[in-house]
């Protein structure tokens, strides 16, 4: 007696079954797989103007009572500024991509 919730051991996956299912293996026709809307950056990677603002503040108060210009690695006003391009530069791409699609 055939059962029937367990598919017979003899057909493999190319063999059997309804040939119009589409296979995850095998594409013949090579269509790209659809990209992922980029969402808005937000949190650690926001760039609004409370950022924007608070960081002009912060680094214009290092400027007047900050320490020294230090090496890259440990100055905050240089750690500031690499930040601040980061998130320029993710928001800018966030926007090219919102124009784009």
């Amino acid at each position: 007696m055939p059962d029937d919730k367990h598919p017979p051991l003899s057909s493999s996956s190319t063999g059997g079954g309804d040939p119009a299912e589409p296979s995850a293996i095998h594409d013949p026709e090579g269509t790209p797989a659809p990209e992922t809307p980029m969402t808005k950056p937000k949190g650690d990677d926001g760039f609004g103007l409370g950022y924007r603002f608070f960081f002009r503040f912060q680094y214009a108060l290092l400027h007047v009572i900050g320490p020294p210009r230090l090496t890259a690695s440990m100055d905050p006003r240089t750690k500031l500024k690499q930040d601040y391009d980061r998130r320029r530069a993710l928001n800018e791409q966030w926007k090219a991509a919102k124009a784009k699609g």
